[in-house]
């Protein structure tokens, strides 16, 4: 079932969506009761749906004049009936229906062909209306479609406004509704927009932008499906463009019978109606290709389900990842079996340090592991053992770090190729990308720490003491931060050796002389910088500080680059006690080295300490990209994006979240065409240059065909912020539940302009 937000009940008048507040309209020929048009003899099992075994059909009414004739018999008549519209008379059958403003009647017994619209010699009963007062008057004939009953399917669709005078489906106004007919109630979510109710601009294969963007409904009592476009139709005035409805057999009755063939059914507009610019671009994911052109139009961290016409975002899985010597490039590093005290002292600290990809050999270009969420953390205790202690408050903030630590050495020299690549001391929030730490654990609920938490570690690790960082059993109370995170665009890692770094090379982990190919140092995005991770220990008469962390050295020979800078108090070598708010600590100022000769002397900001680690990763956000769509218009108003969801049985908080970005001009380079095949794009949806397709590089080289609006390129929340572009790309973002690991599932997507 899809989930629509469509209205969905018994009402001929409905309020239109896009149409202005309190607008509405109804179907042409209001004198017709729609309710009143019963069911042909061999559908009355309708009622009982489980033994209905007969396809839905639809009903057309054609207006027309009665001519009573002969008597028959009790309520048996002979009757004449005149189709105002010539082309739309049809044979009739028996069951078909003819009413008058006072009376209805059964057509009994097949009739002739009709000539040049009139039928002669019906016989009927009057099943409605005393049968002594049945006379000559104006009326309707309803039957349902039947390809051998000669009338066209095109008089089998009504709409709000037709011109004066107008034939069947001739004269539209190009703000009118479209709706059909049926002989029985419909299964409502089986007469979905785009897969059961399409309406489209051209005839032949339906592609992307040949289809109006609308939304179909049911109504008169669930036995009407319409179609309301979410703006008037694209016309010129004194043209009459022809559009197209089609009903598919997606639409079902309660039962599940299938709706019975019915043709698509053209229909003209008013040549004489004011012109209309409008268009729309819909994806219904039946096709991974849906343009035709041999590529799609989608590319990212989705999947396919060709059969349901549905695509998929990961399931929500959960991961744990060690970062530690069980794997190649911290095992290259040198144990430091004494350990740190890091984060924990009872007289205050603020530290920060990173985990990189490489440490736990995740690589560059892996797409299931971009988007990672963060949903517990680990330490390793020295020795792996830990004393119970207490802090009563306890911070932790995370971000991408601006800064790629690369501590590949000089093979003659033995020191760092790169020593300015790690942290660096100025400031504290210098290291995270764009500012962007967040908080992930607060304060307020601190750290309690027992021996019993701890949890069997790797092969290089004993074992590892949990963060508190979400800590309870609700993971609807958690909170995430993602990593290598592809809505994030910040760049970093100056003053290194780029991605994959060259640590990684010297490690095995890439091939010789492949080191900085993927992105150049100082234009590193998200999915190829550290996890920074800050951590704030406030004062504490009531804590212990009794734990010391297991810590490695990045390289002998120096103490750069730089994997951790902090702040932490301690005893200085007076034996005076030294706090540090971690509130004050704007810049790293170290701590005091209880080992040294005096004790107390102060130690330097920072150091090339790496902190093996665990994390529990879940996959909760995956991300897809568009290809530019073009409207094919210069100034577009881009006036709605329509998101319709697989509707889920089990209430969560899986959402479909949607950004947008402009641009004037797309066109294809070597690179290849981004308004034409989305595998040209990167993970961040930007063209890639020619020598890194599919991957980011030098943002100067990139999106080398893409004008943007305004040169801006940054994504907006609204799709209000890129009218005046010719061409939109999409950024779809899905996020799961954690608490259900339910995710959702998009049926299609559509845009509308004007």
């Amino acid at each position: 079932m899809r989930s629509e937000g469509l209205p969905v009940g018994g009402e001929v008048q409905l309020v239109l969506g896009g149409q202005g507040a309190g607008q509405s309209r109804s179907l042409s020929s209001p004198e017709v009761d729609l309710t009143l048009w019963p069911r042909r003899p061999e559908d009355v099992n309708h009622a009982q749906a489980l033994i209905d075994a007969d396809a839905p059909k639809v009903l057309g009414v054609q207006r027309g004049a009665v001519h009573v004739g002969a008597i028959q018999g009790p309520a048996m008549f002979l009757v004449d009936f005149s189709f105002q519209d010539s082309g739309c008379a049809q044979t009739p059958r028996v069951g078909d229906l003819i009413r008058t403003d006072t009376h209805m009647a059964e057509v009994k017994a097949d009739g002739s062909a009709p000539v040049g619209g009139l039928a002669i010699g019906i016989l009927v009963e009057v099943v409605a209306g005393d049968p002594a007062s049945f006379a000559t008057d104006r009326g309707h004939f309803a039957s349902t479609w039947d390809p051998a009953e000669g009338a066209a399917p095109s008089c089998f669709v009504l709409f709000t406004a037709q011109a004066q005078g107008a034939q069947s489906a001739t004269g539209v106004d190009p703000a009118s509704l479209i709706a059909f007919r049926f002989n029985e109630t419909l299964h409502a979510p089986s007469v979905s927009t785009y897969d059961g109710f399409q309406l489209r601009n051209e005839g032949g294969t339906p592609t992307p932008n040949k289809f109006v963007v609308g939304k179909a409904s049911v109504g008169a009592g669930g036995s009407v499906a319409y179609f309301d476009p979410s703006l008037p139709l694209g016309h010129q005035a004194g043209s009459s463009e022809q559009y197209f409805a089609e009903l598919t057999d997606a639409i079902t009755d309660p039962a599940g019978n299938q709706l019975e063939d019915f043709p698509v059914v053209s229909f003209s507009l008013d040549a004489a109606a004011p012109s209309v610019s409008s268009g729309g671009y819909v994806l219904r994911f039946s096709e991974v290709d849906e343009d035709g052109n041999g590529a799609p139009e989608l590319r990212g961290q989705i999947s396919y389900d060709l059969q349901d016409g549905v695509i998929n975002p990961r399931p929500v899985a959960r991961f744990a990842a060690s970062f530690d010597a069980t794997h190649a490039v911290p095992g290259l590093m040198t144990p430091f079996p004494q350990g740190v005290q890091g984060p924990l002292s009872p007289l205050g600290s603020k530290e920060m340090s990173v985990l990189r990809h490489v440490d736990a050999s995740m690589s560059f270009g892996d797409e299931s592991t971009h988007n990672l969420d963060v949903e517990r953390m680990y330490w390793a205790p020295a020795g792996g053992v830990v004393i119970a202690d207490f802090y009563p408050e306890f911070e932790i903030a995370l971000a991408h770090s601006e800064r790629l630590p690369d501590e590949a050495v000089n093979p003659i020299s033995l020191l760092p190729l790169s020593p300015n690549s790690g942290l660096h001391g100025q400031t504290f929030d210098g290291n995270a990308l764009e500012d962007e730490l967040q908080v992930v654990h607060p304060r307020r609920l601190g750290y309690t720490l027992s021996p019993l938490d701890l949890v069997a570690g790797s092969a290089a690790t004993p074992a590892f003491m949990p963060y508190p960082l979400n800590s309870g059993s609700d993971p609807s109370q958690f909170e995430y931060f993602t990593w290598r995170d592809t809505a994030t665009l910040g760049l970093g890692a100056s003053n290194g050796n780029g991605v994959e770094p060259l640590i990684a090379e010297v490690a095995g982990l890439i091939p010789p002389g492949s080191a900085g190919q993927q992105a150049a140092a100082g234009f590193v995005p998200t999915i190829g910088l550290p996890l920074l991770m800050e951590f704030s220990c406030f004062p504490s008469g009531a804590s212990l500080g009794l734990n010391a962390f297991d810590v490695s050295l990045a390289i002998n020979s120096s103490a750069r680059p730089n994997f951790r800078v902090f702040s932490t108090g301690g005893f200085n070598s007076s034996g005076q006690s030294v706090v540090k708010d971690p509130d004050s600590e704007i810049v790293p100022s170290g701590g005091f080295n209880p080992a040294s000769n005096p004790p107390g002397q102060p130690t330097a900001p920072a150091d090339n300490a790496f902190f093996p680690s665990r994390v529990d990763f879940v996959t909760r956000v995956s991300r897809a990209h568009s290809l530019w769509i073009d409207s094919g218009a210069s100034a577009p108003d881009w006036s709605l994006a329509q998101v319709i969801e697989v509707e889920r049985d089990v209430v969560g908080d899986a959402a479909i979240e949607l950004a947008f970005r402009g641009a004037d001009q797309v066109f294809a380079t070597s690179d290849g065409a981004p308004h034409e095949d989305a595998l040209v794009l990167d993970p961040y949806g930007d063209q890639a240059n020619n020598d890194m397709v599919g991957v980011p590089g030098d943002p100067a080289q990139k999106n080398s065909g893409v004008v943007f609006t305004n040169a801006d390129a940054s994504w907006k929340s609204s799709l209000d912020e890129v009218d005046g572009s010719r061409f939109v790309q999409v950024r779809i973002t899905f996020v799961g539940d954690t608490a259900t690991n339910l995710t959702t599932a998009l049926d299609s997507l559509a845009l509308a302009y004007q």
